[in-house]
């Protein structure tokens, strides 16, 4: 994109109107006072000067005036490649025609040089390059291959339809301007220096009478340097605002930021088939409208990135991820923040998140947080680091990592905190956890299960628990088995509170009932806690369980601990039953340093 300065003269005062200059430029003067040139690849205007004009006046419309007859300054609201002549068994004349408008600051203009619409509808263009905003571009066909070879513009609808020619009594053959672009076919490179705002770019298939595709939608390279807007009222006006919507597959694609609107679909980035490889170089934030601010992927992915955060609004799946297949890399460079929409902050693959790495937090802590919130699921996770914390808030399970199978290596920073909602702040997978290690603590809430680490409870996918190791400490809270580890299968070899002295608990039930406690649906090889196992205010809180299953291969499995070490005190609570440790099966052998009880029935024991 060309882009250059210069001044009028002083003493300059009449405005020239727009002159054909040659068979494939026009001039004209902005209505700010800039000067624009149009200039086409190839020569399309043919004939005697007369003939020429009589085209270029078809093909070019503006807000007051024509090509050749003296006007103030005008808006180009009009560019309609279709009025250029068709060829025998060649099509349009226009047919792989490029165009670039450039514009020079003169007078009190802006150096931009807005196009309020492109009309190509059946016609291949070629590489387009405009010095402004565009409202509207409509281009391709089905026979034909590529849409557009290359756009390029400095923004998309931010001057809304108020450069396009005005319609007072919309009909169906002359329906009212708008922001929405259709591009049928290939479009081989879309740039965009600054935003697209309140617009809809779809690329879509060309189809025969027959309904067989024939020429397929696809971006090669995609790239945004401002942000995605929807439209902010919230109002079903604003739904499908600020898209860019692609029925099959985008190569690659850079976008500064998503930002969801009032109306549901707006601000939203989706490829029907795959997106090879997308960064988002800023944050995805969700609006007020359902599924605002969000990415939908119909395919697999090479690799995703956000930037910085990913951040719920209050319309439900705001702020959120959608892809169909799996991801080999996927990264997050601040936190996952919850909204009030249930969905709201959530990223979910249906396949395999290959490697997930979030720098910041997962973050349900946001005033009335919604259900499911703040969180990342897939079908399996086999390497995860969290630099931050996972903090589950107000809304049910607000605040989770989630695998439909197996947990590889996982890596968090931080704690498991739960919060106020059920499920809140938790690490889940249907199947196995094969390495996980916590730096910090696993904290309960008030929540029923909030602060959790579980693995499979599924017949079928047997949640054993292989190696797991907690830095800090495994405390209950309030609510019912709130701050507790709990394996569908065995667990291997778990170690609680490694960085603390022996003195302090390692596992420590709290206010609820079975809170701050630790059970296996089989056998416990190896438990050992560096500091103390003390009861809470809960029944049963502050315990390590072992309970019988049954395996399709291996029969009955009672649930036995083979070594349990607790390396400081072993100490009762006020609730019954609390500090206890009960088996199914029998102990080999049990480590502590004293064991005392507490004010609760049968504590201790």
């Amino acid at each position: 994109m060309i882009h250059s300065y210069a001044g009028i003269e002083p003493l300059e005062q009449r405005i020239a109107p727009a002159t054909l200059v040659n068979a494939r430029t026009i001039t004209y003067t902005d209505g700010d006072g800039d000067m624009v040139t149009v200039k086409f690849s190839f020569d399309v205007f043919s004939g005697d000067t007369a003939a020429k004009i009589a085209k270029a006046n078809e093909v070019f419309k503006f807000d007051n005036g024509t090509v050749g007859a003296d006007s103030a300054g005008q808006i180009l609201q009009l560019i309609d490649f279709t009025k250029f002549p068709t060829i025998a068994n060649k099509g349009s004349k226009a047919n792989g025609v490029g165009m670039t408008i450039t514009s020079t600051l003169a007078g009190t203009g802006d150096g931009f040089a807005d196009v309020g619409a492109i009309k190509a509808v059946g016609i291949s263009l070629g590489k387009i390059s405009l010095d402004g905003d565009i409202g509207q571009i409509d281009a391709g066909g089905p026979a034909l291959k590529i849409g557009i070879a290359s756009l390029t513009v400095k923004s998309i609808g931010a001057r809304g339809i108020s450069t396009q020619i005005p319609v007072p009594t919309p009909t169906a053959e002359n329906p009212a301007p708008d922001l929405i672009s259709t591009i049928t076919g290939e479009v081989t490179k879309l740039t965009v220096l600054s935003d697209v705002k309140d617009a809809r770019i779809r690329i879509v298939d060309g189809k025969n009478g027959s309904g067989q595709t024939t020429s397929a939608a696809k971006i090669g390279t995609l790239f945004v340097g401002g942000s995605i807007i929807g439209r902010t009222a919230v109002e079903a006006a604003s739904d499908d605002t600020g898209i860019i919507d692609c029925e099959r597959e985008i190569t690659s694609a850079q976008i500064g930021n998503i930002i969801g609107g009032g109306g549901s679909n707006s601000g939203r980035l989706r490829a029907g088939g795959l997106i090879k490889t997308l960064t988002i170089s800023g944050d995805i934030s969700g609006g007020g409208g359902a599924r605002s601010g969000t990415v939908s992927v119909g395919g697999s992915m090479t690799s995703l990135n956000v930037g910085d955060d990913i951040l719920g609004g209050a319309g439900d799946s705001s702020g959120s991820i959608q892809i169909l297949g799996n991801i080999k890399t996927f990264t997050i460079g601040g936190d996952v923040t919850a909204g009030t929409g249930p969905d709201s902050a959530t990223m979910r693959a249906y396949g395999v998140i290959s490697k997930l790495t979030v720098n910041g937090s997962i973050l349900g802590t946001t005033p009335a947080s919604g259900q499911n919130s703040a969180g990342i699921s897939a079908s399996g996770l086999p390497s995860v680091l969290i630099k931050g914390s996972i903090t589950g808030g107000a809304g049910n399970g607000s605040a989770f990592i989630a695998s439909g199978h197996d947990i590889g290596n996982f890596t968090l920073k931080g704690s498991i905190n739960g919060g106020a909602g059920a499920g809140s702040g938790g690490i889940l997978a249907q199947g196995v956890v094969k390495n996980l290690i916590i730096s910090g603590d696993i904290i309960g809430g008030a929540g029923q299960q909030s602060g959790i680490l579980r693995s499979g409870l599924d017949p079928l996918q047997v949640g054993t628990l292989t190696s797991l190791i907690v830095k800090g400490k495994v405390e209950g809270g309030n609510g019912n088995s709130s701050g507790s580890i709990l394996s569908g299968g065995d667990i291997t070899a778990a170690r609680l509170g490694t960085a603390l002295s022996i003195s302090a608990d390692a596992l420590k039930g709290g206010g609820g009932a079975y809170s701050g406690t630790v059970t296996a649906h089989g056998n416990i090889s190896t438990l050992s806690l560096n500091g103390g196992l003390s009861g809470g205010e809960g029944d049963f809180s502050g315990g390590v369980f072992t309970t019988e299953r049954t395996d399709s291969r291996r029969g009955e499995i009672p649930g036995n601990i083979t070594t349990l070490t607790i390396a400081g005190n072993f100490t009762g609570g006020l609730g019954e039953s609390s500090a206890i440790i009960r088996t199914d099966g029998g102990i080999k052998t049990l480590t502590t340093a004293s064991v005392k009880g507490g004010t609760g029935y049968n504590s201790a024991t």
